[in-house]
């Protein structure tokens, strides 16, 4: 919520990874529309907070790839302690939602597994994964398609749903 006031942002409706899924975590991943608000524009704002709390910028935020890292207090509250927040700027939010959302609490493998796993199927198909924006034909680099059911029933059965696609287990089950 201070993240959010801070940036004006819609960030706790987009969490990745295990953000908001588990009691603790060493970063926040929060997905943010890259058509709706650029790294700089996040970046200045970020620069501007540090700024005017008396912080060097260049020991608080830094701008990767598709990202921009911010050593985030706790509430607000540098005297609460920090995590590192990872804004990252997505096209499609609600595919990357899926693709990089955290697996189900009983699976044994990570979510990088599953998309591996996800990959290999699409490969030996004739698609490729993009982990942000669907599923493209490899020969013609066209997207089919970034709807995690019409992706289930295109790579595995016509019955198949996103929920069989959601941990390494439900996908090798279908």
């Amino acid at each position: 919520a201070w993240l959010e006031q801070l940036t004006g942002l819609d960030l706790q409706d987009n969490t990745l990874g295990s953000t908001g899924r588990k009691p603790t975590s060493g970063d926040l991943d929060l997905a943010v529309d890259a058509n709706q608000v650029t790294k700089d524009q996040l970046y200045n704002k970020l620069v501007q907070w540090a700024t005017s709390h008396g912080f060097k910028p260049e020991e608080w935020i830094k701008k990767t790839g598709n990202q921009v890292h911010f050593k985030t207090p706790i509430n607000g509250r540098p005297d609460s302690g920090f995590v590192q927040t990872d804004f990252m700027f997505l096209n499609n939010i609600p595919w990357s939602k899926f693709t990089l959302g955290a697996m189900p609490p009983d699976s044994k493998h990570k979510g990088r597994e599953r998309n591996v796993l996800l990959n290999s199927i699409a490969k030996s198909m004739g698609y490729k994964l993009n982990m942000t924006d669907g599923i493209y034909d490899r020969a013609t680099n066209k997207l089919i398609s970034n709807d995690p059911d019409k992706v289930a029933k295109l790579l595995l059965n016509r019955t198949a749903t996103r929920q069989d696609l959601a941990s390494v287990e439900t996908i090798l089950q279908s």
